[in-house]
């Protein structure tokens, strides 16, 4: 019966989706940093937001920014904790410690102000500490295997529960309107596009795309044959989802990050070398003008 499934269904670890994970979440961890550092002692310094000089609301909690707080030291160090951590996953350098490291400081920065926390730092939280088990050589590891499998199941979980609690929550998500209603909202829509979606039947269309894409890339992502076409179709659906919202950019890259672990070896492993020979001209161009 195993043998049978085998042939069908897709469960195998590929070593180059593993390094195009790691790469794809430094990269965007340190996009993320960045992103932060200019409110970074506003949302966490204790004299910041939290004012935390008057209240002990948050101080139980164990975390870097109490620890860096107690000892007298600029928790600015923390943020450049999580840089130079982003930098070595990016190079795939100390795997194991940077991701032990960027989880570190996420789930600090989760703990130290709840307030100012999204959907994607959840995700990037569960991607790091599974990350923290995965293999990082060749030799894939019985538990190196549980733990991308673990990461792979907790990140279609995010479909399979969101799906029916979007259907239950609004009619707009069953009769087609959804689109429409999105992209005229100013806090969701980075454009005006009610000229184009407030023709019902584009509107109908997306909407029960995006519903179509959540209720089968759970189930079909896992056969040998189409993985690759449903690992595309769910990245071109969280690209557009990041390139026409705003304020679910960070969500959407963290989901594509989570889906490059579906991968097949031989298309990871193409782009990785297709990655190397940009990064080698690029430095060649540089070193030349230098």
């Amino acid at each position: 019966m195993s043998m049978n499934l085998s042939k069908y269904l897709d469960f195998e670890i590929s070593n180059s989706s593993l390094k195009l994970f790691r790469l794809s979440l430094g990269s965007i961890f340190l996009f993320y940093l960045f992103f932060l550092l200019p409110n970074w002692n506003v949302f966490f310094a204790a004299d910041g937001i939290l004012q935390l000089k008057t209240t002990t609301a948050f101080v139980d909690k164990i975390n870097l920014f109490t620890i860096f707080d107690k000892v007298k030291l600029s928790i600015f160090w923390i943020w450049f904790i999580g840089v130079v951590a982003s930098c070595l996953l990016i190079f795939n350098l100390h795997p194991r410690l940077s991701t032990i490291l960027l989880l570190l400081v996420q789930a600090s920065i989760i703990r130290r102000n709840p307030s100012v926390v999204n959907g994607e730092d959840l995700v990037y939280r569960m991607l790091l500490f599974y990350a923290c088990f995965f293999p990082v050589d060749k030799k894939i590891d019985l538990l190196g295997k549980i733990a991308v499998w673990f990461s792979q199941i907790n990140l279609l979980l995010i479909y399979v529960f969101s799906l029916p609690a979007k259907l239950l929550s609004d009619p707009a998500w069953t009769n087609g309107d959804l689109m429409y209603y999105v992209f005229i909202n100013d806090t969701w829509s980075r454009w005006d596009l009610s000229s184009v979606l407030g023709l019902k039947p584009i509107s109908e269309i997306l909407t029960f795309a995006s519903v179509g894409i959540e209720l089968l890339v759970p189930i079909f992502i896992w056969f040998k044959r189409i993985r690759l076409f449903v690992v595309l179709i769910s990245l071109i659906f969280h690209l557009c989802i990041g390139i026409f919202l705003q304020n679910v950019t960070f969500f959407s890259l963290a989901m594509m990050n989570g889906l490059i672990l579906f991968l097949p070896e031989r298309y990871a492993h193409d782009f990785l070398l297709s990655f190397r020979q940009g990064y080698y001209f690029v430095r060649t161009y540089i070193k030349k003008i230098i």
